[in-house]
């Protein structure tokens, strides 16, 4: 039987990448807030140790504020995405920015490791309730940054734990005004 979303466990989800393309790219920082039905939450972050830097687009690597020395003591791959696999298996819903870009980026990375989990189909995107919601109150640009602006929320700078924390108030304010 299917749940309604406020019955489900809600997985605020964001990753840095080296670029673009999941096939190419990497998760290089990722953060998971998972949030029961009854608002109780726990927040799950780390750096990830970039196998294939040589890959990455400089471009990625200057938002993200990449460095070798930033990323000392980041988790091998594999244990992130054990980790991820772990958070994100199971009945929760998805809720990102962008959110499949995020997902698409775990679907990958959980693959590499040979991590054999069921990720739930169902997601949220808040740049979906942003452009209902907003958008025809004035909003010009989805991105996260405009969004949180927009209402007044601090924006999240390009770290996944301050984003997905971002993504995770625009999602209340959208969806319980």
């Amino acid at each position: 039987m299917l749940k309604a979303l406020k019955d489900r466990t809600l997985a605020f989800i964001d990753c840095e990448t080296t670029g673009l393309d999941p096939t190419v790219h990497e998760v290089i920082e990722y953060a998971v807030i998972l949030e029961e039905p009854d608002g109780t939450f726990q927040e799950f972050t780390a750096k990830v140790t970039p196998e294939y830097i040589e890959r990455a687009h400089p471009r990625a690597l200057e938002v993200n504020g990449y460095t070798p020395e930033k990323w000392v003591g980041s988790v091998p791959s594999v244990q992130a995405a054990q980790e991820i696999g772990r958070l994100l298996s199971g009945d929760v819903v998805l809720v990102g920015h962008n959110v499949r870009f995020d997902s698409g980026f775990f679907t990958e990375m959980l693959k590499r490791a040979g991590v054999n989990v069921r990720i739930d189909y169902h997601t949220v995107d808040t740049i979906t309730l942003a452009w209902e919601h907003l958008v025809p109150k004035g909003l010009t640009s989805l991105s996260l940054a405009n969004v949180c602006k927009f209402l007044s929320v601090t924006p999240g700078g390009h770290e996944a734990l301050a984003d997905a924390r971002a993504c995770r108030t625009v999602y209340h304010m959208l969806m319980c005004p």
